[in-house]
Parts: structure tokens; C-alpha cells; sequence
């Protein structure tokens, strides 16, 4: 029998959730964020983990609501005004009239004490907005419990094995079900657009996901790939002369690979024997969260000033890194940053000269 549960949303989150600010070491603090780099001359804000006693988790989204029945989004999805980052497009147990969030409940189960970590279809999402919330998290990792999304694609639980966590540590929320929680923590987001036209993120938290990777310490010298990622298989973003383009990449020993066809081991042990990468913006370029420290990457893309974020997120993890603007190929049916592109014969050629004599 579907039972309907009402929660009031508001706008800060210090209105419904109770605040900490102890105990985080300052190399996690969130900064802005810029299109080119990030101004690691000053620090932004410090970041909270958010305590929720009583919680209650509304079915596959990040609608955390408190013992108040008042629930808050800013610092605690990507984006607020997103739905796509509020609720899962498979949860339909949800709607939302004036300010208020109403969700019918299928199912109910309760937990003692559980940290909520959230999901997302997109890997660049799950891996610097949900999977990163593991950087806040006390040590160690491996006596919790963790909430996530049932809809998480496999791939994307490999991870979380890898950084050993087992499945007696994950609970996955179903669509249509509430999730009452007694002791609820909600880590912070470490990437993050709290308003229109302002990003803010922890460069410190990508370099601790790279330590809960496993991800060796060492040189670019000590890896023999050379990687080549490709864009054909997917719906947007196309590298369209990606075969000509590749090429001129498979004379220096470059191979050519779909992320996709890895599962998450392979991807993760891939980027650590990779010295140089080649790849088309989009998800496939986070790729690089597993390379060694001074390996090269090079991404193509086209014009996307909103959404153009692997430099800083590359160069945090000690990568050297530099990017190609195509020419894009209009199309009124996607947004501009989706736009696919062509890349220059003689731009690549300079690309790929600049790229070697990094090395």
C-alpha cells in the first residue's frame, strides 16, 4: 500500500541538517573554478560533512529530508536547479509542488547509521561528485555503510570494490523506496555549482580518490601505454575524422580503445601503465584519475567554456596537460557543448609535436 510523505525544501542547508567543519585538514577546501586552472592562491570555503539524525531518503535521488520533514539541495547535489542531479530518471515516486517535495512510498526499510554517497549515469559525475565524497569520509572506509542508487551501473560499483569496499558495505536504494536512517552522514560534495555561473571543487579531494585507487606514485617513465581513447560509440561530442586522426597516432605505437568495453579493474590498471593519452572530451577523458604523476594527456574538443574542467582536474592529479579546440558542426537539436567537431589536419600535426617534445 503507497503511503505519501511530505518534506518542505529550503535553502541552506544549516536549516535542516547539522553542520560540521572539524577536523577536515585545509588541503581539502573547496576553490573556484576557472575555464583554464583553478587560483590555488586562496582558499574559498572551508567544506562540511552534514549530520542528519532521523533521516529519510526519498526512493533513487538526493532528497535527504530531516526529522523536521525540511530537506536541502545546495551543497549536497552538483547542481540544484538540475533535476537531472536531483533524482534519478528511473525513480517515479516523486513530484514537487511549490516547496515541497512529495514522494509516495512502496517500500520502507530503516538503517542504524549509514553515510550517503548518491549516484550518477554520467562517470565524470559519479567519479568527482559521489565516489570523491569518499575523500571526507573518517578512516577507515571499511566498517560503513554506504547509500547509493540501485540503478548505479556496474562499472561504476567496480569501483568501490577496488577501493575495498564490499558489498556487505553498500546499500542500494530501489525507485519508490524511503530510507529511514537514525544516524545519517552526508559527506561533502566535492565538486559543485552552488549558482549560476559559479563552480567550486577540492583539488585535495581528487588527490585522496587517487590514494583510495591505489594509484602508484611514480613517474610517467614507468609506463609503457600509449592510449588512444574514442568517441564513435557514443551520442554526442564526436571526433568526426577520428580515423584520420588516429592514424598519425598509431605511427608513435598509440592503441586505440573504448573505455566502455573495460570494466573498472582493467580501466583503473590501464591508467596506471599509461604514459601518454589522446582523447575526446567527454566522460572517457577521466580516464586519467588512475595515471602516474607527469604522464601526458592531450583532449580534444570543441568550444564548451561551461563544462571544460579536465584540465584543472588532470593537473591536480600531477598530470601534464594541454587541450585542442575543434571546429564544430552545428546542430540546433543538442546543446553547444555537445556539439560534434573536426579537428584540423595541420593543428593535430602541431598538437602532436608540442605533445612529444613534453615528454
Amino acid at each position: 500500500m503507497l503511503t505519501t510523505t511530505h518534506t518542505k525544501l529550503v535553502n541552506f542547508p544549516t536549516q535542516a541538517y547539522t553542520q560540521d567543519l572539524t577536523n577536515i585538514d585545509k588541503s581539502m577546501w573547496l576553490k573556484p573554478l576557472s575555464t583554464a586552472d583553478f587560483d590555488a592562491s586562496r582558499d574559498l570555503l572551508p567544506p562540511a560533512n552534514y549530520f542528519v539524525e532521523n533521516a529519510e531518503i526519498f526512493g533513487m535521488s538526493n532528497i535527504i529530508s530531516s526529522s523536521k520533514n525540511i530537506a536541502c539541495l545546495n551543497n549536497i547535489v552538483f547542481n540544484p536547479v538540475n533535476i537531472d542531479k536531483i533524482i534519478d530518471a528511473s525513480e517515479t515516486c516523486i513530484s514537487y509542488e511549490e516547496d515541497k517535495f512529495i514522494f509516495k512510498t512502496k517500500v520502507v526499510h530503516n538503517l542504524v547509521k549509514a553515510i550517503f554517497i548518491g549516484g550518477h549515469w554520467n562517470f565524470g559525475h559519479w567519479l568527482f561528485n559521489h565516489l570523491a565524497r569518499l575523500s571526507y569520509v573518517p578512516e577507515p572506509i571499511n566498517d560503513k555503510i554506504f547509500i547509493l542508487p540501485a540503478s548505479l551501473k556496474k562499472n561504476y560499483r567496480g569501483m568501490l570494490y577496488e577501493i575495498g569496499l564490499k558489498d556487505e558495505n553498500l546499500f542500494f536504494v530501489e525507485p519508490g523506496m524511503l530510507v529511514k536512517v537514525e544516524e545519517l552522514l552526508i559527506p561533502q560534495m566535492p565538486w559543485l555549482s552552488p549558482i549560476e555561473g559559479v563552480v567550486l571543487w577540492s583539488p585535495g579531494a581528487i588527490q585522496k580518490l587517487r590514494k583510495l585507487l591505489k594509484v602508484p606514485q611514480t613517474l610517467y617513465s614507468e609506463a609503457d601505454c600509449k592510449v588512444f581513447l574514442t568517441r564513435k560509440n557514443t551520442r554526442w561530442r564526436k571526433l568526426l575524422n577520428e580515423d584520420e586522426i588516429f592514424e598519425k597516432f598509431e605511427k608513435l605505437g598509440f592503441i586505440r580503445i573504448d573505455a566502455a568495453d573495460l570494466n573498472a579493474a582493467e580501466q583503473i590498471e590501464l591508467g596506471k601503465k599509461t604514459q601518454f593519452l589522446f582523447s575526446p572530451a567527454g566522460a572517457n577523458s577521466n580516464f586519467f584519475i588512475s595515471m602516474p604523476s607527469n604522464s601526458l594527456m592531450l583532449e580534444s574538443a570543441p568550444p564548451m567554456p561551461n563544462m571544460n574542467v579536465s584540465g584543472a582536474f588532470a593537473r591536480a592529479c600531477g598530470i601534464q596537460y594541454s587541450q585542442l579546440i575543434g571546429k564544430p558542426l552545428v546542430d540546433l537539436n543538442k546543446a553547444e557543448l555537445n556539439y560534434d567537431y573536426i579537428i584540423a589536419d595541420e593543428d593535430i600535426s602541431s598538437a602532436i609535436e608540442n605533445f612529444l617534445r613534453l615528454s
